[in-house]
Parts: C-alpha cells; structure tokens; sequence
C-alpha cells in the first residue's frame, strides 16, 4: 500500500420529483486517522445561513446547500480562486482526524 487511503467512494444522487435535489456523498475509509474535506466551487453569489446552510445565487435562481458529517463538527472555509477567472471553492473539513467517514451534500432550488 502506498498511503493511508484505502477507500474513497462518491455517489450522486437526482431526484426528479417536487422541485427536483442533488445529493453528493463521500465515503471515505484510512488505515490510520487522516485528515478529510468535501468542497464545491461556484462562480454565484454566496452567503452562510445561521443554520449552517449556505445559499448561492445568480440572479433570480439560487439554491440551497446543506452539508452533513456522520459524527462530529465541520469547520466551513472558503476562498477565491484567483486563475482565469474568480470561483469562489467553498470547503467543509473535518475538525479531527478520522479512519472512516461519511459526508453528504444536498442541493435543493430555493
């Protein structure tokens, strides 16, 4: 074995029905406690909720993102990528190291 990871396993779920969701999971599995992080990056406007959610715009569309980790906290991050053009990389990191872990990103139109 030539590193710590073992198994990394994403899904992607759609789902038609009502206003229609995405929900994007990573499953991850280390032979020793790792540091993980799910990011997305968007070139919409953005802004973090009270409840943790974050809302991104563009225009009169927006979406809402809830990010879940099956135990314990995320810690939400963000920066510009400054190349050629400007996306904003929103990131959710785990506080503490893990051997497993499972984090879910839903979608939903607002």
């Amino acid at each position: 074995m030539n590193g710590p990871l073992i198994k990394l396993e994403r899904t992607f779920l759609y789902t038609r029905s009502g206003a229609g969701s995405v929900e994007i999971g990573d499953r991850v599995i280390f032979d020793r406690p790792e540091m993980f992080e799910t990011a997305l990056i968007t070139y919409g406007e953005w802004r973090r909720e009270g409840d943790g959610t974050v809302l991104i715009s563009d225009g009169e569309s927006a979406v809402r993102v809830t990010v879940v980790f099956d135990h314990g906290d995320l810690v939400f991050e963000h920066c510009v990528i400054r190349e050629s053009a400007t996306p904003t990389r929103l990131r959710w990191r785990l506080r503490k190291p893990v051997e497993r872990a499972e984090i879910r990103i839903s979608v939903l139109p607002e």
